[in-house]
């Protein structure tokens, strides 16, 4: 299952991709695959279509570095309730922090 969360213009512009091909159209149509429009801070994480127990792999690449020290540390916490009860779960994680961002986040 492929559940990804994204704005909703980046959403539609994934799905135009998609339509592009035969193979994007192929894959547009699987019901694996779960395209949900929204802000991944507001998103409820209790509402993505994931089976309770079953690992998940939690991708964040390209947010970060939008997000100031405290709103990153409510995602990570929310990542990691996501994650708690979901053994062999992965977490891959684009991090980029300014200095004083990066100070308080470690701190």
């Amino acid at each position: 299952r492929h559940v990804e969360v994204d704005l909703r213009p980046m959403i539609a512009r994934k799905r135009e991709l998609l339509a592009r091909s035969i193979e994007g159209q192929e894959v547009a149509l699987r019901s694996n695959l779960h395209l949900i429009p929204g802000d991944i801070e507001k998103v409820s994480f209790d509402r993505l279509p994931l089976e309770a127990g079953q690992p998940v792999f939690v991708i964040v690449e390209g947010l970060c570095m939008y997000l100031e020290a405290a709103r990153q540390r409510a995602l990570w916490a929310k990542i990691a309730a996501l994650i708690t009860g979901r053994p062999l779960s992965m977490l891959e994680s684009q991090l980029l922090l300014v200095r004083e961002e990066a100070t308080a986040f470690l701190s």
